[in-house]
């Protein structure tokens, strides 16, 4: 196999692995953001007075954090492991 087809196979798995580490990230984010939202909502007058979209903020922005820190972290992790220099 020519050096350009090796190349787009790592390319091709680290973005793999990257969007997967997002998927999971972004499932945390949730699974956290949400429960807590909702207990916070019932407990606290000031987190009901908030607005829709600030509690809609409140929920998503844990779900994007997670999306993207987790793609970042997997795809250094699968970059470094290509190049031998894992930890």
């Amino acid at each position: 196999p020519n050096d350009e087809a090796v190349r787009e196979a790592a390319k091709a798995e680290c973005l793999d692995a990257a969007f997967w580490g997002g998927v999971r990230g972004a499932t945390y984010g949730l699974a956290a953001s949400v429960p807590t939202v909702f207990a916070l909502n019932h407990q606290f007058l000031t987190i009901r007075r908030l607005t829709v979209s600030a509690k809609t903020a409140l929920i998503v922005s844990p779900f994007f954090l997670g999306f993207f820190l987790n793609s970042e972290l997997e795809l250094h992790r699968c970059v470094l492991k290509q190049r031998g220099i894992e930890h």
